[in-house]
């Protein structure tokens, strides 16, 4: 079983501060982004080279500041342009042929190196076309050095293999009961079972399983999601349904 902690990770601190909007492709098209804070938030109009077509992860520091986004393509640093090293994620003809931005949700997810305040995960993947189908075959990771680029940050290894299975899209992250560590999760498409990665400040630890004893999901994004103090874990069926509380 999955043992997570009643504070879920991206709600302590203000990690979430940024929300970046936008789906129009380029840099002189508006853009905008939501910047909260404990009790309102700000609207704020702006141009930007990122767009999102679906897949969105952005992160800031424990302070609020905006480090990086990625559309599932390639990593933005605070300046949103492209951070070193940061292009060719997810290596594959479908990324080749979304260059804005995968059309796809829960497809990456931005994870602090436990113990660390300089050294960042991302989490990610692409899929493939199967008749009118699609299926991911890989989760990958990618590691971002802020120290590098002045600050910035670079990215220091990418497309690293995590997991290669066909597997039902989306990625769900908590925070471990203990308050330092994750736990990263996906489906295995056409099945219950749920694989679980155990992320520590030396990187990955295990990669374990779980059947969750629900229908199977059949070419469906499951669209994973645990809640905000951890307590509970939900994801789509295949008919459209909900099941949740089953890790």
């Amino acid at each position: 079983m999955i043992n997570i902690s009643p504070a879920f990770s991206l709600a302590q601190g203000f990690y979430n501060h940024h929300w970046l909007l936008g789906s129009y492709n380029f840099l002189q098209d508006p853009k905008g982004r939501i910047v909260f804070d404990a009790n309102s938030y700000t609207h704020i109009p702006e141009f930007r080279k990122m767009s999102f077509k679906g897949t969105e992860a952005t992160i800031c520091n424990s302070q609020g500041d905006f480090l990086m986004s990625s559309n599932g393509v390639w990593i933005a640093n605070a300046n949103n342009d492209t951070m070193l090293n940061g292009s060719g994620l997810n290596p594959n003809g479908i990324t080749s042929s979304w260059a804005f931005g995968l059309p796809a949700v829960y497809n990456n997810v931005f994870l602090n190196f436990p113990n660390d305040t300089t050294q960042f995960a991302l989490f990610h993947h692409t899929f493939i076309q199967l008749g009118a189908n699609y299926y991911v075959t890989e989760l990958y990771s990618s590691s971002i050095d802020m120290q590098l680029d002045s600050g910035l940050g670079g990215v220091t290894y990418k497309n690293n293999i995590i997991i290669q299975d066909t597997l039902a899209g989306g990625i769900a992250a908590c925070k471990h009961a203990n308050g330092r560590d994750w736990w990263v999760v996906m489906i295995k498409e056409n099945s219950d079972l749920v694989y679980k990665i155990l992320f520590t400040p030396q990187g990955i630890a295990s990669i374990t399983t779980q059947n969750l004893v629900i229908d199977p999901a059949i070419f469906v994004d499951p669209q994973i999601t645990f809640s905000q103090d951890g307590t509970q874990f939900a994801c789509q069926k295949t008919d459209g349904g909900v099941v949740k509380n089953i890790l």
